[in-house]
């Protein structure tokens, strides 16, 4: 959960790498490479997370013995602070997408088209990526989501498949040894 709020503020993930491996060292090295973002332009400013919303990332983001447990504890944390939570699902979206139909897909980028797909060349990378982890006949389990991202604007496993990749199948807060911290992902 945290990662993913981190994503969310941050507009990247926090711990991808160029390569498979080098996701994977951010990931066991993870209490060396969570860093805050900061940012010095005048006009990114408004992209450096409040010490509120770096908090709860960190407490998301931290070794078992100490990290968020409960939803009530993620609930009651300050930057979840004027969230409704009981009525959640009764207050309206801030964006409502206005389809045509249940198929309506106008606000995806058309994978047809070389100039939209030139932004996703990212994406294709990590893919071929994902298929040298294949072929070197590695246990798969844990690494089918190396190389996939949330990233902004870019596309699903869906939309990747639709393009020809992978078909059908993505600080502060430590608490001493970094010993099975992230066991609940694998």
């Amino acid at each position: 959960m945290g990662c993913i709020l981190f994503e969310f503020l941050a507009g990247f993930p926090p711990f991808s790498g160029s390569c498979p491996d080098e996701t994977w060292a951010n990931l066991k090295n993870w209490t060396k490479v969570l860093r805050r973002p900061e940012y010095d332009k005048p006009e990114d400013l408004i992209f450096n997370l409040t010490d509120i919303a770096w908090d709860a990332i960190t407490r998301l983001i931290s070794h078992a013995s100490v990290r968020y447990a409960t939803l009530a504890q993620v609930t009651e944390h300050p930057f979840f602070k004027g969230v409704h939570w009981e009525d959640l699902r009764a207050v309206r979206a801030p964006f409502v997408p206005a389809l045509d139909s249940e198929l309506d897909t106008g606000y995806y980028d058309d994978f047809t088209s070389p100039d939209d797909m030139a932004k996703y060349a990212e994406v294709k990378e990590k893919q071929r990526n994902v298929e040298q982890v294949k072929e070197k006949e590695e246990p798969f389990s844990r690494g089918v989501w190396v190389g996939f991202t949330f990233g902004k604007n870019g596309p699903g496993i869906r939309a990747v498949a639709a393009a020809g990749g992978v078909g059908g199948s993505y600080g502060g807060y430590s608490g001493g040894a970094d010993d099975g911290a992230l066991a609940t992902i694998f």
